[in-house]
């Protein structure tokens, strides 16, 4: 039902209540049918899901697969399970990094969380009672005052200069003067102010109001409804190693067939040429990749953690690097959320808030004048009112004033009058101090203020001052105007006090940006990422405030939320690209403005704080919530949570996201490139009926020498053009031109180094020994080959090749673990044999001769080939 447009009366007899309030009986009924005004506790995913969703991969499932045939052929051979045993134990253990990550998110998001149960007055039977708010049901009388939570959406039966706090609903800053009236009956949510919501705080006044909805019926809970199940999409990276799976597979099935092909050439026995191929295409998966992968974005994630951002899901860390847009709410995001007195209008001239003169009577005016109190250190109240006494920086000069001056009388604000008057009393007499909208005030002013005179105000004079009230509301300033006038003792609080006024000035405030949000703005229009305004502020502010921190460049780049209605989704979809501020919107338009972008293929991410935001938060590709001001609601439907608010971290994020895309992409070749050649030196050996490795020796490839390089690249500092290059395609394959050439190119200079190792020793030293000295020469190549990894394009051969302090330390790790491989009695495990030490500076000098060639050959591909 509405009850935004029917009288008081209708609205009791509607809820079946009265201006005393419920009886406790009906109380009881009421809460026993229609249930507490709470939200259920969204159904968290057990341990065991957490844990078993880690397996939903292609990689993940093809190593599975690979545990299991290793499994047949082992028992069917009757040889050691111990490749299986190993390669599901990777499996488990990239399982249980993945999880770790998530809980840890989740842990942190419990942590920033604060929300408690309120008390709240209600009047019951005509006696006022404190209740919990989750006890309030429709038809109660809500008591509140300045400072109170609004726990359910009601209808204001009566008000005192009410002013409401509704940007966590609408993102709207400032309060919202509220008063009981009847709405049109087609007015939105955002225009009924007859109405106070769920969810919002009262900062300024007092009312009773009547309980309309309670719970999921409050507008507040509509969106909290709407986002109980978010539908997860595949990011980035998971798109791309899905493709590596597919094209894996593939090759699998490739190698597979030719193992076939030849087998039956040779006239093998199918038994024979099935366990070829199978070992073969097990040698081909690199196991480690999937662990590697997730250990890469874990790290990732604590490192965004360190600066401010949770990650809440792990695979969301590397989609950061693919944001083209982001969408960013205003309030505490790009502005500070503390209205700041920035200019004061007074003695015939403008002056910065910085210079103030606190002995003047404006600042009098500005301190008297107001109802901010001191809670625990800390003002309290209207924000407008705590921006006016904020400025003056001088609490003991602030407590002294108005201990000096007693207020002995006061006339509330009200919309009708737009005013507000405390009269106040000192040594020299009583004093009244108004203030309130300017053109309200200026009409009851016959003088003005001016050097510590006072002026007769004439025609001329207020053209001069409305002019320069003009110009101040230009800059997107919220005005407020003050003025004064003695009193005698025998004043009359019920006459006219507020006529025959002294005008003392103006206070020109606004909710200024944050310091380094304008920098990086300029860093993201660098980097190709486009910054989007959606606010719920007015045209004129959100305008002002997006051209001074370079968000806006022209005025037909802003649009309402009024002209958005209009349009169809298509259309918008086609005129999305035009607009870069957004104003006085509603969630339908924030959500409207995400999918409109996504429509066009671009990776959005959204931010917000308020249950507004939360359904475009729950549809961007990364939605960000903020962990200082957000609500339980945008957090719980976030991607990343920023534990500061700050636009600035979200740019810092994406700076690496792409650093962690760079290293993840460098690690992907540096893994395929391995285990391609290893492929190739297999295949081509067993063709001719010999075994180069054993089973042991590869997964001791695949697992430990290319894994432990894997993951020290991952702590690879991004390049110096990380936030210049263009924003890589989302839908964009893995296997560019430049990749298939760099993988192509390095995985045939090792394989020619392999097989012209063992060649040699194969013709002086034996099988046996050629074999170990190969296994050996494949250890040094994946050490050294970690190092060209560092950079696809450029030579790493400079004063930074050893600049990773991680890869330098792993590197001599394996060293040193490769001197108990081969010395002590582990060698027997591995089916090496002795080497000379002869063999081992050949290989060494090859190594080096291959890894030389593999840097010179990075000039020619990105001279040939497109990334």
């Amino acid at each position: 039902m509405n009850f935004h447009n029917i009288s008081i009366e209708e609205v009791y007899r509607a809820l079946n209540s009265n201006s005393e309030g419920l009886s406790l009986k009906e109380v009881y009924s009421r809460l026993e049918n229609d249930g507490k005004n709470k939200f259920k506790d969204v159904k968290k995913e057990s341990f065991v899901v957490k844990f078993l969703n880690q397996f939903k991969d292609l990689m993940i499932i093809v190593l599975l697969i690979a545990a299991v045939l290793s499994f047949i052929i082992a028992i069917i051979k009757d040889e050691s399970i111990l490749d299986s045993i190993i390669i599901v134990s990777i499996v488990i253990i990239n399982a249980v990094l993945g999880l770790v990550q998530e809980l840890k998110a989740d842990k942190a998001i419990e942590n920033l969380e604060h929300i408690q149960k309120t008390k709240v007055r209600v009047k019951r039977e005509g006696k006022l009672y404190i209740v919990d708010s989750e006890d309030i049901v429709k038809g109660d009388i809500l008591v509140l005052e300045a400072g109170d939570s609004i726990p359910a959406d009601a209808r204001i039966i009566r008000d005192v200069s009410l002013k409401v706090d509704e940007s966590a609903l609408t993102g709207e800053s400032e309060p919202v003067e509220k008063k009981n009236c009847i709405s049109e009956k087609n007015t939105s949510f955002l225009e009924m102010v007859n109405m106070i919501y769920q969810g919002t705080n009262v900062v300024y006044g007092k009312c009773e109001a009547i309980v309309c909805s309670t719970s999921y019926d409050t507008e507040f809970g509509k969106i909290a409804d709407s986002l109980l199940q978010k539908e997860e999409g595949m990011t980035p990276i998971q798109t791309k190693i899905n493709s590596i799976s597919k094209v894996l597979s593939v090759i699998i099935a490739v190698i597979i067939l030719i193992m076939i092909v030849i087998g039956i050439i040779k006239e093998m026995k199918m038994f024979e040429i099935t366990m070829l191929a199978i070992s073969l295409a097990v040698a081909a998966i690199p196991e480690g990749l999937p662990a590697v992968i997730t250990i890469v974005l874990s790290i990732g994630a604590n490192d965004l953690a360190k600066k401010n951002a949770i990650v809440r899901k792990i695979s969301s860390v590397e989609t950061l690097g693919s944001t083209e847009i982001i969408c960013s709410d205003k309030t505490g995001t790009i502005t500070q959320n503390k209205m700041t007195v920035q200019e004061l209008v007074c003695d015939d001239k403008i002056i910065p808030a910085s210079d103030i003169d606190i002995n003047s009577l404006l600042v009098k005016s500005m301190v008297l004048n107001n109802d901010v109190t001191v809670i625990e250190g800390e003002y309290s109240g209207d924000p407008t009112e705590i921006a006016l006494i904020d400025i003056i920086d001088n609490y003991d000069f602030v407590k002294e004033l108005k201990e000096n001056n007693k207020r002995v009388g006061e006339l509330p604000f009200d919309s009708d009058r737009k005013m507000m008057s405390t009269i106040n009393k000192d040594k020299d007499g009583i004093t009244l101090f108004v203030k309130g909208s300017f053109d309200s005030v200026i009409e009851r002013c016959s003088k003005y203020y001016c050097n510590n005179k006072i002026i007769k105000l004439t025609l001329k004079k207020k053209k001069e001052l409305k002019e320069l009230e003009i110009a101040e509301s230009n800059k997107a300033y919220r005005l407020l105007c003050f003025a004064y006038k003695t009193l005698d003792d025998k004043y009359d609080i019920n006459s006219n006090l507020e006529d025959d006024l002294i005008f003392l000035g103006l206070a020109a405030m606004i909710d200024p940006p944050r310091k380094d949000v304008k920098a990086a703005i300029q860093l993201c229009r660098k980097a190709h990422i486009r910054p989007i305004m959606i606010t719920g502020d007015s045209l004129s502010t959100a305008k002002a405030i997006a051209k001074e921190v370079g968000i806006l460049e022209h005025n037909s780049e802003v649009i309402s939320g009024s002209d958005l209605d209009k349009m169809s989704f298509s259309e918008l979809k086609r005129n999305v690209d035009k607009y870069s501020v957004y104003a006085r919107v509603s969630p339908i338009n924030k959500l409207d403005i995400v999918n409109a972008w996504k429509a066009n293929n671009k990776i959005v991410a959204m931010t917000g704080d308020g249950v507004n935001d939360a359904p475009a938060l729950k549809v961007a590709n990364i939605g960000v919530g903020m962990g200082i001001t957000g609500t339980e609601v945008s957090k719980s439907v976030s991607d990343i949570v920023l534990t500061d608010d700050s636009f600035s971290t979200i740019v810092t994020a994406v700076k690496e996201g792409r650093r962690i895309f760079d290293n993840i992409r460098n690690v992907l070749v540096y893994l395929l490139v391995g285990n391609i050649a290893e492929v190739i030196v297999v295949f081509i050996c067993m063709a001719m009926g010999i075994e180069i490795f054993s089973p042991i020796q590869l997964l001791y490839i695949n697992l430990i020498t290319d894994s432990i390089p894997a993951i020290a690249l991952a702590f690879e500092k991004e390049a110096s053009d990380v936030m210049q290059r263009p924003v890589r395609r989302s839908d964009g394959t893995f296997f560019t031109a430049f990749l298939v050439a760099k993988i192509s190119a390095s995985a045939i200079i090792k394989t020619f180094a392999m097989l012209l190792v063992y060649s040699f020793n194969f013709k002086y030293y034996g099988a046996s020994s050629a074999s170990t000295i190969t296994f050996l020469t494949l250890i040094f190549l994946e050490i050294i080959y970690a190092y060209s990894c560092k950079n696809l394009k450029n030579s790493v051969i400079d004063k930074n090749i050893f600049n990773n302090k991680v890869l330098n330390a792993a590197s001599f790790a394996l060293l040193l673990l490769q001197i108990i491989v081969f010395v002590t009695p582990v060698k027997d495990i591995f089916n090496i044999t002795y080497l000379h030490l002869l063999q081992v500076l050949h290989s060494v000098c090859i190594v080096l001769l291959m890894f030389s060639i593999d840097e010179i050959s990075k000039i020619i591909i990105v001279n040939k080939f497109k990334d």
